[in-house]
């Protein structure tokens, strides 16, 4: 309703300006109201998404419990517990890396090497100090283990509301 409301004003105002000041002064200051509204509008939309994700640091987020499982072929599921250790600042989304690494000596890091790797969003609800079970279904590359399949996952990020 309101896209309706805009489009019926711009079109009133417009033909205000060309009965007023004639089409080519109207269709100028029309484009240039255009301009500086989307530039407003681009504005605020980079401001807003800059205060949501200063909120929460990437710290103050925490992953227990980390774990992958095959569902079928390439689909996996992912499941961890995600701790919001903020104290005022509900988190809503977490980005992760999920990385699988190919180890063919069992015990040994330096024998690990890393044969797939995917960035995640989860959007999710946790007030400050609290935790809530996550569970993310997502697609793998396949992968012919020649060892011992190892998941690991870093904290990229980390958006908040206050």
């Amino acid at each position: 309703m309101a896209w309706v409301l805009l489009v019926l004003a711009l079109a009133l105002v417009t033909g205000y300006l060309i009965i007023t000041f004639g089409y080519r002064t109207s269709v100028i200051v029309l484009l240039v109201s255009l301009a500086l509204g989307l530039a407003a509008i681009i504005w605020y939309a980079e401001f807003h998404e800059a205060s949501r994700s200063n909120l929460i640091s990437v710290d103050e987020v925490e992953l227990d419990n980390f774990e992958v499982h095959v569902t079928y072929g390439n689909s996996y599921q992912m499941s961890a517990r995600v701790r919001n250790h903020a104290v005022k600042h509900t988190l809503t989304a977490v980005g992760i890396e999920v990385s699988a690494s190919d180890c063919t000596v069992p015990g040994e890091d330096d024998s690990c090497v890393i044969v797939g790797q995917q960035d995640q969003e989860i959007q999710i609800n946790i007030p400050a100090m609290q935790a809530r079970d996550v569970t993310r279904q997502f697609i793998f590359p396949p992968i012919r283990v020649q060892g011992e399949l190892r998941w690991n996952y870093s904290v990229l990020y980390a958006r908040a509301q206050k």
